[in-house]
């Protein structure tokens, strides 16, 4: 039984997101709906798979580049003589022979409640240890949709000088200190103040201004901790 490869795009997305599906020639096209949800569970995981809506790419738009692409799918799918696939068919009989690996042969419509998953960037956290020089500044690499619980755990991970110290122990203290000439002199007359820690483990790191070339977060250790790695704060 052989495998046929399917290069594949969800309407309203852009040409960079064309994936790739092999499935066995003799699946139908209802099987092939189930492994492209199974393939995007993060964005369609509250859709069923017999509600995704399957085109095979008219020749006209199958070959386009990219910015061609873009231009033709600004056409509503039912106008652009695209074929509606019906779910019990066989895919070796909507795709004779092997399909070019270049084309785009398969456009998923979602229905019409489906909201595309909101893309959350990644953050650069600069961070200190309380105590020690401005060169000891260091930084952790992130996603947005992550807590203060995981930046905690993150820091801890990046950094542990204090391994007697759990994760959430740590205090953070949100401060914006630009990073420029004078940083260190900022640093030396920096007084932390309790409204600036972050104190719900659970607030979303997105909700939280990082902004670029600043010292973002100071970060206390506790004392018991300290005592242990005493070299580091030196």
């Amino acid at each position: 039984m052989s495998d046929i490869l399917l290069n594949c795009l969800v309407l309203g997305e852009t040409p960079s997101k064309i994936f790739p599906m092999t499935i066995a020639r003799t699946a139908t096209v209802g099987a092939l709906r189930v492994a492209i949800r199974t393939h995007r569970l993060h964005a369609f995981h509250d859709i069923d798979a017999e509600d995704l809506e399957l085109y095979a790419t008219s020749e006209e738009v199958a070959n386009l580049d990219d910015d061609e692409l873009i231009q033709a799918l600004k056409i509503p799918v039912e106008e652009g003589g695209h074929r509606k696939l019906v779910t019990r068919r066989p895919l070796s009989e909507v795709f004779m022979g092997v399909p070019p690996s270049t084309m785009l042969h398969i456009l998923v419509q979602p229905p019409s409640n489906y909201k595309p998953p909101v893309a959350v960037p990644d953050l650069i956290v600069n961070c200190l240890i309380r105590g020690t020089e401005i060169g000891q500044t260091f930084s952790v690499h992130i996603s947005g949709i992550k807590t203060v619980a995981d930046l905690k755990k993150a820091i801890k991970s990046e950094m542990p000088v204090c391994e007697d110290a759990a994760a959430y122990e740590l205090g953070l203290y949100n401060i914006s200190l630009p990073w420029d000439e004078n940083r260190s002199e900022k640093l030396e007359g920096l007084n932390l103040d309790h409204a600036q820690l972050l104190k719900d483990p659970l607030q979303t790191l997105s909700d939280i201004n990082f902004p670029q070339k600043h010292l973002h977060v100071v970060i206390e250790v506790p004392l018991s901790s300290m005592f242990h790695c005493p070299s580091y704060f030196l």
